[in-house]
């Protein structure tokens, strides 16, 4: 019998078999076996089209939903197609609030606007029904090049003509269900993913220029890297997070002065030189409490801990991925916020276009930000006349 098995096992294909059995009991052990709906509960939730799709336009209806449901933090969702007009959302598990959240978004039609420049062009009232399509690829010159057909109603004509009006080449950001109030915090790996060689600032100003929008600043949505959103709250709201015209920037760029009743002048305890020479120039005192971390030294503690908690409290969420909220929910829960949304490594990625040399032309696509696309803007329709 010993002799049998030392022949089997002296078997170089039986070895690698025994390695790879070993490898998945040891898979299944600290990760645990995935169950299906069927077995481990959940719900599937049926979607009929109104009408029958192409494979295409299947797979972008997917794509939407899959990108509308895993936006709101809903990740343990699953949506499937079947056949050219069905398909179906699974929703593991017996949570009955995600449940209901996911009836809640299918139920209600999405929130669509095309942005140019800061300024909405399009609203999604102000679309004609079926009137999207992509032209095809035959039909528009360059091999990476596609272009965005829609037709919009008469009454929206002049108002879209005024906002493309000198666009040409411009990126025209569609949305659907951007984020209002919100703000984004990605590390700078996560922001330079896909941004080839461009530098950080090349990846920090398109970012900015695809979340501006300038008539509803109440809307803003503001991106944070998580470096920065870190030393901000450390600071104490000496530094402010966030606000209607502050757009992407360093800690360093922008400091304001706590609203105190006392107009002494005020001292940030804090060891980083760079911040020290920008306080100092501010007409502030620096000085060194020999901690990690700067704070606020000032006679009237309650109103600069107000104005921190103030500059959180602004935003009804963080939309963030899984180890970016490790890094800062130590140090927003000092200052009571915990209102997180967890999106997926992908969807906190923004996709970027860039040309010939490398450089970023705007970005692309950014699911955490609920941009589908941002094709560019034909001349033809930039020279003010609606139609």
């Amino acid at each position: 019998m010993f002799e049998t098995l030392k022949s089997i096992f002296s078997d170089r294909r039986m070895q690698v078999l025994l390695v790879i059995v070993l490898v998945s009991i040891l898979h299944i052990y600290l990760s645990g076996v995935k169950f299906g709906i069927d077995f481990a509960g959940g719900t599937r939730i049926p979607i009929v089209l109104e009408r029958s799709v192409n494979n295409a336009e299947m797979d972008m209806v997917v794509n939407v939903l899959k990108e509308r449901l895993s936006k709101f933090g809903l990740k343990e969702v699953k949506v499937k197609s079947l056949g050219d007009r069905d398909l179906y959302v699974e929703v593991s598990g017996s949570d009955t609030e995600s449940i209901a959240e996911v009836e809640r978004l299918i139920a209600t039609q999405g929130v669509f606007q095309a942005v140019v420049d800061g300024k909405v062009a399009i609203s999604g009232d102000e679309l004609i029904k079926k009137s999207i399509y992509t032209v095809p690829f035959d039909r528009v010159s360059g091999n990476a090049d596609y272009e965005v057909a829609f037709t919009i109603t008469p009454e929206a004509g002049p108002k879209f003509a005024n906002a493309v009006l000198g666009k040409a080449d411009y990126p025209l950001y569609m949305y659907l269900d951007r984020p209002s109030k919100s703000m984004i915090v990605l590390t700078r790996e996560e922001m330079l993913t896909y941004a080839g060689g461009a530098s950080p600032e090349q990846a920090l100003e398109a970012i900015d220029n695809a979340t501006r929008l300038d008539d509803y600043p109440e809307q803003h949505l503001k991106v944070v890297l998580a470096d920065d959103f870190a030393n901000m709250l450390a600071a104490n709201a000496t530094i402010p997070v966030s606000g209607p015209g502050s757009r992407v920037q360093s800690p360093e760029s922008r400091v304001s002065r706590p609203e105190t009743q006392d107009s002494r002048p005020q001292s940030i305890a804090t060891n980083n030189a760079t911040t020290n020479t920008t306080v100092s120039s501010s007409g502030l005192r620096v000085s060194s409490n020999g901690t990690e971390n700067p704070k606020l030294e000032t006679r009237n503690s309650v109103a600069t801990t107000t104005t921190a908690t103030t500059a959180l409290s602004g935003y009804s969420r963080i939309i963030t991925s899984e180890r970016t909220k490790s890094q800062i929910e130590e140090v927003a829960a000092t200052y009571n916020y915990s209102n997180f949304t967890v999106v997926n490594d992908t969807d906190i990625t923004p996709y970027y276009s860039t040309d010939a040399s490398g450089s970023i032309r705007n970005v692309d696509k950014w699911a955490a930000a609920g941009l589908l696309s941002a094709p560019i803007l034909n001349p033809g329709v930039t020279k003010g006349t609606p139609g």
